[in-house]
């Protein structure tokens, strides 16, 4: 179906699994910002024992308008998982799952409302402050570990711009010039998403660089969301609220060899949890296609059922 959220955006959402009134929900949160969601989301819950509930962000993939930074920020995301709860009769979400900015997501929704759900899986745990965004987006972090494709990202802005890498991405994927936009998207992008697996499936990232409608929204969302420091008062306000969601039940999945958000916040979430348990798989990086994340989730949705329903 799709919701009418606000004058601009309507999300597009779907539900599958079991349907009965008192079925247990399962929400998913997908990254980027503007990542979207597609058929995989559904898999990392059991259908014969959740309802399960996917949708994608304002701007991103199927809701509309595409790519569309009006109105949007953390705080209308935080709303629209409320929204859509309340049109969905929901009264508490049973496990809510994200993963990367859907974690930050998972977070800032918890911590906002927190007797609306019973229990968190987490996956590449991302705080979504400075320190990301220069790990990945600036230079001296994540481009000492892949100097080739760094140099691709680079070169795509002149150096008298390389002081901000993200303002300067962001400038041209909000330029008037579609060919502009495109042609920003699919180095940031294609830098991010090189640097997701421990190994690089070439076929398939070449294949999502051809999809503008899935390349600008997320470009253009997460460009404007670290430009505004994800709309938080304080650079670790996200870490410095984790008691307020002390209280749930909480998995964490967090590849070994993670290099767009590194392990370090899921170890931070971990320690100021206590009824948290992590998993860190040696066998992956950030993707949550990789078959250790896979199986990393589905084991958190699984510990879950076990959440008394009250």
């Amino acid at each position: 179906g799709m919701l009418p959220v606000d004058d601009v955006h309507s999300l597009y959402y779907e539900q599958c699994g079991r349907r009965d009134p008192d079925a247990p929900v399962a929400l998913y949160l997908h990254g980027g910002p503007g990542g979207g969601s597609g058929d995989e989301a559904r898999r990392f819950f059991d259908p014969a024992f959740y309802r399960i509930v996917v949708f994608d962000q304002r701007g991103a993939n199927r809701s509309t308008p595409n790519a569309c930074l009006e109105n949007n920020t953390t705080w209308d995301l935080v709303e629209d998982i409320e929204k859509l709860r309340k049109h969905l009769s929901v009264d508490k979400w049973h496990v809510v799952l994200g993963g990367s900015w859907g974690s930050t997501l998972a977070m800032a929704y918890g911590e906002t409302h927190p007797t609306r759900l019973r229990s968190l899986v987490l996956r590449g745990v991302c705080f979504f402050d400075k320190s990301n965004s220069d790990w990945l987006f600036e230079k001296g972090g994540a481009s000492e570990l892949f100097p080739d494709e760094w140099e691709h990202y680079q070169n795509h802005i002149p150096e008298d711009e390389r002081g901000n890498y993200n303002s300067a991405y962001y400038r041209r994927l909000t330029d008037a010039d579609e060919n502009v936009r495109l042609a920003a998207a699919k180095q940031y992008v294609g830098w991010e998403k090189k640097l997701s697996t421990l190994v690089r499936d070439k076929e398939a990232i070449d294949e999502y660089l051809t999809k503008p409608h899935l390349l600008l929204p997320f470009a253009r969302c997460e460009t404007h969301f670290f430009q505004n420091k994800g709309w938080f008062t304080e650079s670790n306000a996200l870490e410095n609220n984790l008691h307020l969601i002390a209280h749930l039940p909480c998995f964490i999945v967090h590849g070994q060899h993670d290099v767009v958000c590194r392990p370090n916040h899921a170890w931070k979430v971990h320690k100021q949890m206590p009824k948290s348990e992590v998993y860190f798989p040696q066998d992956a990086g950030h993707s949550q296609g990789e078959p250790g994340i896979i199986d990393g989730l589905v084991r958190g949705s699984d510990k879950m059922k076990a959440v008394p329903m009250d």
